[in-house]
């Protein structure tokens, strides 16, 4: 009975040391597929990155142009509006960027106020085309 416990061991070790080899070899055949992959994509990611990085570095003109266009349309025409009308006025002012921000903000809400009488007067004059011959447009 002991010999035949002792060589079921011996059958189960072997079979235990075979299948550990087996995984082994397994492993090593994986292992490196695994590395050469992991190495590409970590690769294909820095590549990316980097030029992520110096198509959004290299200009800040780009950047500016990005920022522009994720504007909706009525606040892009106001920012141009204030360029047109004020942009050499704000460039010759020597102030801090947070003062330059109040007086670009004002001026934006006085183009928007100018906006919105002219919308106001366009809509009247629709309703009514004879009140502006007559001089009648409240204001």
């Amino acid at each position: 009975m002991l010999r035949s416990l002792q060589s079921e061991s011996s059958n189960r070790d072997s079979q235990l040391a075979a299948l550990s080899r087996q995984l082994e070899t397994v492993q090593q055949q994986i292992d490196p597929d695994y590395q050469q992959m992991e190495a590409r994509i970590r690769q294909q990611i820095n590549t990316e990155v980097r030029a992520s990085n110096v198509a959004s570095n290299s200009d800040p003109r780009i950047s500016l142009l990005k920022q522009l266009s994720e504007l909706d349309p009525m606040t892009m025409g106001e920012i141009f509006a204030v360029n047109a009308q004020y942009g050499e006025f704000i460039q010759s002012l020597n102030v801090c960027e947070e003062q330059l921000d109040v007086v670009v903000n004002a001026l934006q809400n006085m183009i928007a106020g100018q906006n919105q009488a002219q919308s106001e007067i366009m809509l009247e004059y629709q309703a009514d085309p004879e009140a502006i011959i007559n001089g009648d447009l409240h204001q």
